[in-house]
């Protein structure tokens, strides 16, 4: 198959969600100055773009060039995707799937966002959402400036995961195996805590819990909720 360039637009009228899988592509996510979805590229392996039940589903397939699989230095085609200006002032819902890519999402403004990371390292900066999910079985995700009011859905079984910023709602981390970091703006008080380790480690503003019996609860009559589930790897939490 034959690489080909990518210069494509959708209005934001004819979708109300997107669903982006991605495989071996250098992905960056932002927001468009128009109500009209944008995707870039000089060269991908595979592109495929439709819509169903007002669904836009995008497939994005790059491969390593000749030349850099040769030589090894591993660079995958560059693609841009800028969703509608208006995106989550219409309810507007983003998935995406990351398999073996690099992803950076900036300023990305959603009503709810699902991501899904199988391999790769995924970056996310200054992203605000009512909702966020993330499930992970390998690769890296970190999150700065983040602003999630609603809920937070963080769910790991490898890899490791940094976020920071203010994550209002319910918190819920559950982590088979693998490292979890959390640094939130709101003070400790603000949250009612609930938190069950077997054989990992979890620590919540400094004090260390693991080999738990029964679930420890912690209740400040805060307005938020953080339920820690931790199997075998380490959740650290920190406040301001």
């Amino acid at each position: 198959m034959e690489d080909q360039a990518i210069s494509a637009g959708y209005s934001g009228e004819s979708f109300q969600s997107v669903e982006l899988k991605t495989s071996q592509v250098n992905l960056t996510v932002g927001m468009s100055s128009e109500n009209t979805l944008y995707v870039e590229s000089e060269k991908v392996q595979r592109y495929q773009a439709y819509v169903e039940d007002q669904v836009l589903y995008i497939i994005i397939e790059g491969t390593l060039s000749a030349s850099s699989a040769v030589e090894g230095d591993g660079i995958m085609p560059s693609v841009q995707l800028l969703l509608p200006s208006g995106f989550a002032q219409n309810g507007g819902a983003f998935g995406l799937e990351v398999l073996a890519s690099n992803v950076t999402v900036e300023a990305l403004q959603t009503d709810s966002m699902e991501l899904k990371v199988s391999a790769g390292v995924v970056k996310l900066d200054s992203m605000v959402s009512r909702e966020l999910a993330v499930t992970m079985s390998a690769g890296s995700v970190t999150g700065q400036n983040m602003n999630i009011t609603e809920s937070s859905d963080l769910e790991m079984s490898a890899g490791s995961m940094s976020l920071a910023g203010n994550l209002s709602g319910t918190i819920t981390a559950q982590v088979t195996a693998g490292d979890m970091t959390l640094k939130l703006e709101q003070p400790f008080e603000a949250y009612d805590c609930q938190i069950v380790c077997a054989a990992g480690k979890v620590t919540v503003a400094g004090e260390s819990y693991s080999g738990l019996t029964a679930a420890e609860t912690i209740s400040h009559g805060g307005a938020n909720l953080l339920d820690i589930n931790c199997s075998v790897g380490v959740i650290n939490v920190e406040f301001e």
